[in-house]
Order: C-alpha cells, then structure tokens, then sequence
C-alpha cells in the first residue's frame, strides 16, 4: 500500500523570513518535505508564476496548498 505523504514539497527563497519560519516550522514538527530553492531557480520560478503563485512560501500538501507562513493553517494540512 501506498501512502502518499501530507507534504510533498515546500517552495521558498532562502532569505525571505517568511520562508525561514516556515522551513524551521517544519523542522520543528518532524515534517518530511521536499525543498525547492527558487533562490537560483528560474524554471521554479517561472513555474510557480504559470500556475499563478504571486508569494513565497507555497506549500504543497495532499490536503491542500497554502502561501506564507501559516502555523494554524500547517497544522491543519499536515
């Protein structure tokens, strides 16, 4: 059987405060992720631009996706 994991993957800029909370957040609660640095990235960037992404961090998960530093809304996701 396959599980799918709550987090599939966290988008971010590695200087943006928002984004740090957000990483050590993760950290914090033992949360798998998949880490992807637009910092030096243009595909990412431009990825996240197609699919209408207009602020960091985006996080992914199965339960649904969430911009900015969000703990209540977190907890609720993962």
């Amino acid at each position: 059987m396959f599980v799918k994991p709550a987090l599939s993957s966290f988008a971010l800029r590695a200087h943006i405060p928002q984004c740090k909370a957000t990483k050590r957040w993760l950290n914090e609660h033992n949360i798998d992720y998949q880490e992807i640095n637009t910092t030096n990235d243009q595909n990412a960037i431009n990825h996240l631009k197609r699919i209408g992404v207009e602020r960091l961090p985006f996080v992914v998960t199965d339960k649904g996706n969430l911009t900015g530093f969000q703990p209540a809304v977190l907890e609720k996701l993962v």
